[in-house]
């Protein structure tokens, strides 16, 4: 599990050292649908669960996540949290976002 982790913060962070550069030098930061993309990879690799882009597109929202690894152990720590009483089970969340999305095979 952790191999997997440290290997997906490994991409990560290769991909964000190939920041583009325009041509005046200044860095073009990344598309938010390519960090969203990043971070929901990220979870799969992590957990295999992929959480649906708008689940992370408001936990981004909320501000007190900015890392994309952060975010997606954050999802995964909640998915696997989530506890089953009584027939219900209960709504993982991320700072106040209600983690939705599926489980899928690796």
């Amino acid at each position: 599990m952790r191999i997997r982790i440290f290997a997906a913060l490994a991409l990560l962070s290769l991909s964000l050292s190939a920041c583009a550069t325009g041509p005046d030098g200044k860095i073009i930061p990344p598309k938010p649908a390519d960090v969203i993309s990043t971070i929901r990879q990220i979870a799969v690799n992590a957990c295999g669960f992929l959480p649906l882009a708008e689940t992370v597109r408001d936990i981004l929202a909320s501000g007190q996540y900015t890392a994309p690894a952060a975010i997606a152990e954050a999802i995964c720590t909640s998915v696997r949290s989530a506890t089953a009483v009584r027939g219900q089970v209960s709504r993982p969340t991320v700072a106040g976002v209600a983690v939705k999305g599926r489980f899928v095979r690796r």
